[in-house]
């Protein structure tokens, strides 16, 4: 079925700080980012493509189904701003962490990068503007998307 072109996403930012650290700052930088992504899938072929400005370390990225849930084994990419565009075959910038979800539990996942060296798991740095891009979810379905940020 062809897109509708109705799929929606919302996203909050939170700061997360330290207790004790005047104005929440650390040598003049919040300590974490939490940004929140709040979905719903096109009703015409269940995929969602959208822009988000993400700057930091990804330290923990968490999924929550939403109701109607997504089905089952759906997919999540971030599109690196530098090799493509939404809706193309862009290289994801969370190395495929997030493909596979789940359609009932809330999930969570630690993406990283191996070092040159092959025994080294690194976290992701992140810098722009990427493509969510969600699929495979189904029709007109719900979910969230969490990301942990550190600078």
């Amino acid at each position: 079925m062809p897109a509708n072109n109705d799929d929606s996403v919302t996203v909050s930012r939170d700061w997360v700080t330290y207790p004790g650290y005047e104005g929440g700052e650390v040598f003049g930088a919040d300590v974490a980012q939490v940004v929140t992504v709040d979905w719903v899938s096109d009703s015409g072929d269940g995929t969602v493509d959208a822009a988000i400005d993400l700057y930091g370390y990804v330290r923990r990225v968490v999924m929550n189904p939403g109701d109607p849930a997504p089905l089952d084994n759906y997919d999540i990419q971030l599109a690196d701003p530098a090799s493509g565009s939404i809706g193309t075959s862009a290289v994801d910038a969370l190395n495929n962490a997030l493909l596979n979800r789940d359609t009932a539990n809330t999930e969570q996942v630690y993406p990283s990068i191996t070092s040159s060296g092959g025994n080294t798991d690194m976290p992701i740095f992140l810098s722009g503007s990427y493509g969510l891009q969600i699929r495979s979810a189904g029709n007109g379905t719900v979910g969230q998307v969490i990301f942990y940020l550190t600078t």
